[in-house]
């Protein structure tokens, strides 16, 4: 039996941000591994999730410093009560650093998840103590290595089903994700005030989550923006959506808007196209996906001129063409549907840790070096 510790941030399957992750480890447990998850902050956990949780207690007050000796005692009690283990470090790439010698002394691997822009130090490091990184595409790991695998996304697409683009000429535009700078959503405001300026029939909803005091400031940076551009900021921005209401709020939209930085996995993008909705994105790492229906909605980054084109070309297709419109959604969604599933997502984390724990252990293998040096 394949032995994985999961580290990650938040376990609560209504999170607006991190609520999947939930059924990521629901999807390695059906594949026949035994999972423990290590997360920084535990809210809620569904009964039947099948894995052992433990919480560093962020959701206590904990400090920091005592959250991560928390992390480095239960990845070391884990590390030899289910060795050997394999480590999946997601998205953080310190849960790898600190927990890559616990797993090394009991002859366990370790995995990287990574699949954003921003390179660090730290993620150098993880990179260095991973036995292989993990990402979506080729273009959202940030940096070059040999150990790089890409396997998807982890879309579950019998809750992002196919539906038919919604009834009615008005196109109606979504984007999903927190106030962060990275967003990019400055860019979707102007961007939609000038097709609005060029007489374009669309709506424009923002279901943005505010998580942290950053997102707060840049919310009401973006309130202020809203003022400015002659948009009702409270007609445009709503509260961020529980997991469980996302695939509902993407079928009632025409398409997705998106400004995320070149680079990113977002999820959002790959949810969407699973329930077949056309995306109007800059982010060149998921060029060829999003033009994978044969309608290229791909706008040149921080540009809103460029961005209003593309959502005058879908508002005319919502207004003259729905047949086209859902032609171009069945075949983005088949392209989830084949590469970027829970279930393939699941199967590739599975094969991966089998191949890595096939390897000889680090240690022998340097000697192994070392010797064939010598000779």
């Amino acid at each position: 039996m394949t032995s994985v510790i999961f580290a990650t941030q938040v376990v609560d399957p209504d999170d607006p941000v991190l609520g999947f992750v939930v059924n990521q480890v629901r999807a390695l447990v059906a594949r026949g591994a035994r999972v423990a998850v290590v997360a920084n902050e535990v809210r809620r956990v569904p009964t039947d999730l099948g894995a052992d949780v433990h919480s560093l207690g962020k959701e206590l007050g904990r400090s920091r410093a005592l959250r991560t000796l928390e992390y480095e005692r239960v990845v070391t009690t884990l590390a030899r009560r289910m060795r050997p283990a394999t480590l999946l470090a997601h998205m953080v790439p310190v849960y790898l650093v600190l927990g890559a010698p616990a797993l090394r002394a009991t002859g366990g691997r370790t995995m990287l998840w990574y699949a954003h822009p921003r390179d660090s130090p730290k993620l150098a490091l993880a990179e260095a103590l991973s036995d292989v990184v993990l990402t979506t595409v080729a273009g959202t790991y940030p940096r070059s290595t040999d150990r790089l695998r890409v396997i998807g996304q982890a879309i579950d697409t019998e809750r992002f089903s196919y539906a038919p683009p919604p009834e009615g000429a008005q196109c109606r535009l979504l984007a999903l994700g927190r106030p962060a700078p990275v967003k990019g959503y400055g860019t979707i405001l102007e961007g939609f005030a000038l097709a609005r300026q060029a007489g374009v029939d669309a709506t424009l909803d923002i279901a943005a989550p505010v998580t942290t005091a950053a997102e707060t400031r840049h919310a009401s940076e973006l309130a202020a923006l809203c003022r400015r551009l002659g948009l009702d900021g409270d007609e445009v921005f709503k509260p961020g959506v529980p997991q469980a209401e996302v695939p509902a709020r993407i079928h009632a939209a025409t398409a997705l808007v998106n400004a995320t930085a070149s680079g990113s996995g977002d999820k959002v993008i790959f949810e969407a196209m699973a329930c077949g909705r056309p995306v109007v994105a800059s982010n060149t790492a998921l060029a060829d996906l999003v033009r994978g229906g044969g309608l290229d909605l791909l706008y040149r980054a921080g540009d809103p001129s460029a961005l209003a084109e593309r959502v005058a070309e879908v508002a005319a297709l919502a207004a003259r063409d729905r047949a086209r419109l859902a032609a171009v959604g069945t075949a983005l969604r088949q392209q989830i549907v084949e590469n970027h599933s829970i279930g393939h997502w699941a199967e590739a984390v599975m094969d991966l840790a089998a191949e890595i724990a096939a390897r000889p252990p680090a240690a022998a293998l340097a000697r192994r070096l070392r010797a064939g040096r010598a000779g």
